[in-house]
């Protein structure tokens, strides 16, 4: 993973990801009934996730579907909270940071697909971190400040968090 360096030193106190793409392989798994039946997630990310929430960074889920099993999952997890349905990532985003007290520029998220580029479109004007899996859209690739080495759902998620908190450990006390 290459080195990112932060405008201004900032530490990250929140992080945003996608679902699908990211904390899996993106492949929906439907029984007859038209139910989602299956979600792969990896237990490394699940273990970041953990780390995240021990060192006080808060920690929001914001996807474009529903998923009863993605709440279960994120529910044991302790995610600070779960936006499923959400068409427009951005404005979900804002608000949450806004009721969180957090600003752009110390914020990282992750993303896969043409519904995430706004959200890391205005973090890089905002100078915030976006992160993509390596297997993301290539105009996704483009605008993130950042590509993982692992693909969504091989623990790209957990390099990102591994990051965020090496990240902080690097500028502890240059708040």
């Amino acid at each position: 993973m290459k080195t990112v360096i932060l405008p201004h030193n900032n530490k990250i106190r929140c992080v945003a990801t996608d679902v699908d793409g990211v904390m899996n392989s993106g492949v929906l798994h439907f029984g007859l009934d038209g139910q989602e039946i299956i979600k792969d997630f990896h237990v490394k990310d699940g273990m970041g996730i953990k780390l995240l929430l021990e060192e006080g960074i808060v920690f929001h889920v914001i996807t474009g579907r529903a998923s009863p099993i993605l709440r279960t999952r994120l529910n044991s997890l302790g995610a600070n909270s779960i936006h499923e349905g959400v068409e427009d990532k951005l404005s979900c985003l804002k608000g949450l940071l806004e009721v969180d007290g957090i600003l752009p520029h110390e914020v990282a998220y992750i993303g896969d697909d043409l519904n995430d580029l706004a959200v890391l479109a205005w973090l890089y004007s905002e100078g915030g971190v976006g992160f993509c899996p390596q297997d993301a859209v290539d105009i996704v690739k483009e605008t993130a400040l950042h590509v993982t080495s692992l693909a969504g759902g091989q623990g790209s998620l957990r390099e990102m968090l591994d990051w965020v908190l090496w990240q902080n450990r690097e500028h502890a006390g240059t708040d």
